[in-house]
């Protein structure tokens, strides 16, 4: 199993746009978990809290038959 975390910065100025923004990137995200068969397990959550000062969106994806040699399984 592979542990993916990704952390972005979006570059809008204002914060409502930025929280628009983020919860667009995270159903896209979202939407990846019956697409594609090797992730696990996804969450992604924009910014809770102290806006400006952390990362906009967190990415948090666990991965199976990721190693060298695993091939994927057609349906």
């Amino acid at each position: 199993m592979i542990r993916h975390i990704v952390l972005w910065k979006l570059r809008a100025e204002d914060a409502a746009t930025r929280a628009e923004q983020a919860e667009t990137v995270s159903a896209k995200l979202m939407a990846l978990k019956g697409v594609v068969p090797e992730i696990l397990d996804i969450t992604v959550a924009p910014n809770a809290a102290y806006a400006g000062q952390n990362w906009d969106v967190a990415l948090i994806a666990d991965f199976g038959n990721c190693g060298p040699g695993a091939q994927r399984v057609a349906d």
